[in-house]
């Protein structure tokens, strides 16, 4: 999804000495879809057999840890790939303000957060210092991403946000309630 990503800044620098914000809208909206479907269609699997799969490939010993780490650092792309093309697309239009202060909060909260918590919860704790920032100021980046594009809401529900993340959620509870396994790490570790 980062190849669509990066596709994207020519096109909008393009755009923009145009000034053809719709078409930029557009871009965003199309783009965002595509990076959540290849996204959810290799992670969410992943995500799903975390445990089974690292089981598999490093032996058991890692895999308790391995399996929550990959789940909550996965968990954290499932908040990041809403803004991942927005970022190229603020990047296109010149719009970088909100980036760099978006960069440094979230760097200067994942360290604080990373060196606390890894005394307690070693690698865990790291990963949970990465993704906590960057969950948290999510509505803060797509909000001037928005603010920028003249978009609201409802339109990134409906044409974006809803169609992919309801699938996903569906996905997830069915093998939440249904296949119980142990595949699921995130759920049976903190259960």
């Amino acid at each position: 999804s980062l190849r669509v990503a990066t596709g994207v800044l020519p096109a909008t620098s393009y755009l923009d000495g145009q000034k053809k914000l719709h078409s930029i809208n557009e871009l965003f909206m199309r783009a965002t879809k595509y990076s959540m479907i290849v996204y959810f269609s290799v992670g969410l699997p992943i995500f799903i057999y975390a445990y089974p799969l690292l089981a598999n490939w490093f032996g058991v010993e890692f895999t308790a840890t391995g399996a929550l780490v990959l789940n909550v650092l996965l968990f954290h792309q499932w908040f990041n790939i809403n803004h991942g093309v927005g970022i190229y697309i603020l990047k296109g239009m010149g719009k970088v303000k909100e980036l760099l202060i978006y960069s440094w909060v979230c760097a200067i909260i994942n360290f604080m957060l990373s060196f606390m918590l890894i005394q307690k919860y070693r690698l865990v704790g790291v990963a949970i210092g990465t993704t906590a920032p960057f969950v948290i100021f999510e509505i803060y980046i797509i909000k001037n991403l928005f603010k920028h594009l003249q978009l609201d809401w409802q339109q990134y529900f409906g044409q974006v946000f809803y169609p992919i993340y309801l699938p996903v959620f569906f996905t997830v509870l069915f093998y939440v309630l249904f296949l119980n396994v142990q595949a699921f790490n995130l759920i049976s570790t903190l259960m």
